[in-house]
């Protein structure tokens, strides 16, 4: 088939190996040059499926007074809202007609669009431009990215569905899967010094990268875990997580403080 030979010269393009793994096989057929979220109409009756936003504006709606709610009691400035994979463009639509009426709210917000699909930019490019009233500060991006410091709503509606997975599967081996944390720091133990020389001392950037469990996620088999004890196998899989995704809190003294941190922004007062 002419679809076959197509996904065959872009995956060869793409990965230049004839062996790629699932999530590999996932993105090329999703988001490559002939993916199915690049170039397919695939919301709506004569697409393949359909989302709330276009089987009510109800859904819409009660989204849009829910942030409208949220932004007069909790933030009251300016704000970024951001939609993963907007589909049509319904949604916003919904949300912008149910709060226009409330012209300080619709001045604060700045828009971004999360899309890859060039015919569904389109699509909510005219759908929204069709507007009474035109909404000026929109932006469409490709990636998620923090454009500024103000607040940020964000939502998605059927949206994670649309990532490649990975797939992970036995062998013979104890193979486990552990987060860790990048540790750049002159580490020292027993009055000498680990990673480093003292005598030619280095610049932390250039610091060899020491990984340190952070128990974030760990994926190992029960079985394994109980009859030896530990949640690293003989083989294990490093996952890199940055510092954000890694914090816990355990000790009083974060208790502590978080307190201190709801205390001191009063928009999560109400929470």
């Amino acid at each position: 088939m002419h679809k076959e030979k197509i996904l065959k010269e872009l995956i060869k393009k793409k990965f230049k190996s004839k062996i790629i793994s699932i999530e590999q096989f996932t993105e090329a057929c999703l988001y490559g040059k002939f993916g199915y979220y690049n170039h397919s109409n695939v919301i709506g009756k004569k697409g393949d499926f359909i989302t709330s936003p276009e089987i009510s504006q109800l859904f819409g709606e009660i989204i849009g007074l829910f942030i409208l709610y949220h932004w007069k009691i909790n933030l009251k400035k300016k704000f970024n809202f951001y939609e993963l994979g907007p589909g049509k463009g319904t949604l916003l639509i919904d949300l912008l007609n149910i709060t226009k009426k409330f012209n300080e709210f619709q001045k604060s917000m700045n828009i971004y669009l999360i899309e890859k699909n060039i015919k569904l930019i389109e699509v909510q490019k005219s759908n929204i431009l069709s507007l009474n009233y035109k909404p000026k500060k929109i932006s469409w991006l490709k990636n998620f990215s923090k454009k500024n410091q103000y607040p940020n709503i964000i939502f998605a509606n059927e949206f994670f569905d649309c990532f490649p997975v990975r797939q992970f599967f036995k062998k013979k081996q104890n193979y486990t899967l552990a987060s860790v944390t990048k540790v750049k720091e002159y580490l020292w133990y027993k009055n000498k010094a680990l990673n480093y020389n003292p005598k030619n001392h280095p610049r932390s950037q250039t610091l060899p990268d020491y990984l340190a469990i952070n128990f974030a996620i760990n994926i190992v088999e029960k079985k394994y875990m109980e009859s030896k004890g530990r949640i690293i196998g003989d083989k294990y899989i490093p996952v890199i997580l940055d510092f954000p995704e890694t914090i816990d809190i355990d000790d009083q003294w974060q208790f502590e403080l978080g307190q201190i941190l709801i205390k001191k922004y009063k928009k999560y007062k109400k929470f």
